[in-house]
């Protein structure tokens, strides 16, 4: 199922241990998964609580292929959540290194892109340069190697010209070609554009840009998802009852597209304006899609055709 689908989120499994969005058997039964999926591509790993040890001494967060199992719901969706992340981990063990890039190779692969919440608690001790934007939106530097996309680390960098990479690599992202489409059956003009890369999210880095190539004229901001790596999804909100309900209908369409992406990054609603980042909506750990009391966005209501008052 995708944005194109039925609206419904699993149900919540109470459970005591570390993963509450599962029960005791399904912990088990996806840490089984995972040591198969190691073993084919002969690796030998051990699954303890929150961590994976894999061959060679590396250790793994395993709350993310937990995560994406709860988010994909039935069990037989399972092993392909769970081969997808440790395909994922294959990949950058195996990456070539970046390190004796000149400044003009990186300058001629660097792009901006977003990473997700699990990658971002990794990301001290190594990438520091690293700039959160909103919510669970952080932006970080890659570039595009055979066979996989590297995220650079600080080791990488070190000896270039931070601000010109980032500069550079912000315009890369804002140059990747996608044609904005209507969401099929979309009730309030949702639009989302989809790419072949995952520095698609590194655009919302950037939102005059993004304003200016893809979305158009927006005086009361946007309303707008980054539910896949390579997919943005967005509602302008033009006339109050419209916007409320597109924000509802944005908040469906990121949720859909979230669970059936192999590059999932956020499942919140986010909003800009006037230059600023803020969370509109989220979902708690029932599952349920939770309000941000603390979003301008309540007040550009207001300034909307028919505005209410502030919507709790």
């Amino acid at each position: 199922m995708s944005m194109f689908g039925s609206y419904r989120q699993p149900p919540f499994q109470p459970q005591d241990g570390l993963f509450p969005r599962l029960g005791t058997e399904d912990v088990a039964h996806i840490e089984g998964l995972v040591a198969d999926a190691f073993a084919q591509h002969s690796l030998r790993a051990s699954v303890s609580g929150e961590e994976v040890a894999v061959t060679g001494g590396q250790t793994y967060r395993t709350r993310e292929v937990m995560d994406a199992c709860a988010d994909a719901g039935e069990p037989d969706f399972w092993p392909e959540a769970v081969d997808r992340w440790v395909a994922n981990i294959v990949a950058v063990r195996n990456m070539p290194t970046t390190i004796e890039f000149d400044q003009g190779d990186m300058l001629s692969k660097v792009h901006t892109r977003i990473v997700t919440p699990a990658f971002a608690e990794d990301l001290d001790t190594e990438h520091t340069y690293r700039k959160p934007l909103v919510g669970q939106l952080v932006g970080v530097l890659g570039v595009e190697l055979p066979q996989v996309t590297a995220v650079l680390t600080d080791e990488e960098i070190a000896g270039h010209e931070a601000e010109g990479l980032w500069a550079q690599g912000q315009r890369a992202s804002n140059y990747l070609k996608v044609q904005p489409q209507p969401v099929p059956n979309s009730k309030y003009d949702l639009k989302f554009v989809i790419g072949d890369t995952v520095f698609i999210s590194g655009k919302v880095l950037d939102f005059p840009a993004l304003l200016e190539n893809l979305i158009g004229e927006a005086r009361h901001g946007v309303l707008f998802s980054v539910p896949a790596a390579n997919i943005l999804i967005w509602h302008v909100p033009r006339e109050s009852t419209a916007a409320l309900r597109g924000m509802d209908e944005l908040g469906q369409s990121t949720w859909l597209t979230f669970k059936d992406t192999p590059a999932p990054l956020s499942t919140e609603v986010y909003f800009w304006h006037e230059g600023q980042y803020s969370r509109v909506t989220f979902l708690d750990e029932d599952g349920a899609r939770q309000r941000d009391p603390q979003t301008p966005f309540w007040g550009v209501l207001d300034d909307l055709d028919g505005g209410p008052s502030t919507p709790w």
